[in-house]
């Protein structure tokens, strides 16, 4: 913690890194983060000119804000989400560690010059009959027509099902389902034949009917993350199932989260209204509140929801607010295809920020790296957790 009501840029620095520093202090720090990123990359600008450009922020900063040493006890790892270049992100921390912080980093150890780049649109389309078809962003077409729905794709991700026949389905028809699966690094979206649209996020599944018409109800059932705009059909209820854990609605907007390497279900409501049951429990939830389901308990809790994390994923960030190093590699193993080895000892605690899923995961590694609570090896597909 300082103890001057002056401190010097390398002084707030070195306190913010510590999380001993106030609300005022943290945001002149993001302030001073957001100018600098702004101005020019490190590598095209001549020291003498970046001393120059950082005293003159930090003295107008300064000039401009009164605080004091009382400390907050919150950790950040990653620069503020307001940065959101992830680019100026990279500026930043390496210039606040090579001129504010007096203790030594360590580098991502890499085994190899190619870097692992992030996921993108990419899934596998199984059909009733059995034929498996990779999906990409390669040329739109059309895929297949059965049962009186048109299959398509387009290049930016999106499988759509258009209902081409109206007329009533035989029984057989009704028993045809469709499977879509991401893989590890990959994410796709899919607008069913009844016009829901759901996202599927990394190593997930989602399995439905080729067609709703003639079905008492919309079942669909998931594997790992999906976020759901459900059409509003009366009479016709939307559910989602996974194991014995199911969501059931009419019309609206929620996330499921549901990966089998997470100890809890949790379902998250944006618009509308769902119920939730497990076994003999069943709860409504509201927009805005997310129900947790333990896996080995039937109990439901329901509290508020953080929806701008809940929905980072979909819109292209990671955000890890007062989240804890295993759930963020998990994050990263899904998204980048790489496996975890913890070397850890002790707990680093939760953290709080985020950043682009556009960057490779070197560039993500070395803003967490940046905390100076563990370190990192990558050997291949597989990233080493050192203390």
């Amino acid at each position: 913690m300082m103890t001057n009501n002056n401190p010097t840029p390398e002084e707030l620095y070195e306190s913010y890194l510590q999380g001993t520093c106030n609300a005022e202090e943290k945001k002149l720090v993001e302030e001073w983060y957001n100018k600098i990123s702004a101005s020019a990359e490190r590598e095209e600008m001549p020291e003498a000119d970046y001393d120059k450009m950082r005293a003159k922020i930090w003295s107008e900063l300064h000039a401009s804000t009164q605080f004091n040493a009382k400390g907050t006890g919150t950790r950040q790892i990653f620069q503020p989400w307001k940065l959101t270049a992830a680019a100026s992100i990279l500026i930043c921390v390496g210039l606040a560690f090579q001129h504010f912080s007096s203790r030594e980093v360590n580098t991502i150890q890499v085994s190899s010059n190619t870097p692992i780049s992030p996921g993108g649109n990419r899934a596998y389309l199984t059909l009733s009959n059995g034929e498996r078809i990779l999906l990409n962003n390669e040329a739109s077409n059309n895929i297949s027509n059965q049962n009186g729905v048109r299959i398509s794709k387009t290049t930016d991700g999106q499988l759509i099902y258009t209902i081409t026949n109206t007329e009533p389905v035989n029984t057989r028809s009704i028993a045809a389902f469709n499977k879509i699966e991401t893989p590890k690094g990959g994410q796709y979206q899919v607008q069913l034949p009844d016009g829901t649209k759901v996202w599927l996020n990394s190593s997930s599944s989602l399995r439905y009917p080729a067609s709703f018409t003639a079905l008492k109800e919309r079942r669909v059932e998931l594997t790992g993350e999906a976020y759901f705009e459900v059409t509003h059909i009366k009479n016709l209820p939307f559910k989602v199932t996974t194991g014995d854990h199911e969501v059931k609605v009419l019309g609206t907007h929620f996330n499921v989260m549901a990966y089998p390497e997470e100890q809890a279900i949790s379902t998250t409501l944006l618009q509308g209204s769902i119920n939730v049951s497990k076994g003999s429990n069943s709860r409504k939830i509201k927009p805005g509140e997310e129900s947790i389901v333990k896996k080995k308990t039937n109990s439901i809790i329901i509290e508020n929801a953080d929806l701008d994390k809940v929905m980072a994923w979909k819109n292209g960030r990671f955000e890890f607010e007062d989240s804890e190093l295993p759930e963020i590699m998990r994050q990263l193993s899904r998204w980048y295809d790489v496996t975890i080895d913890y070397r850890l000892t002790t707990n680093p605690g939760k953290f709080g920020g985020g950043i682009s899923k556009d960057q490779t995961l070197d560039e993500v590694l070395k803003l967490i790296e940046g905390n100076g609570i563990c370190h990192f090896k990558i050997e291949g597909r597989k990233i080493i957790v050192l203390p």
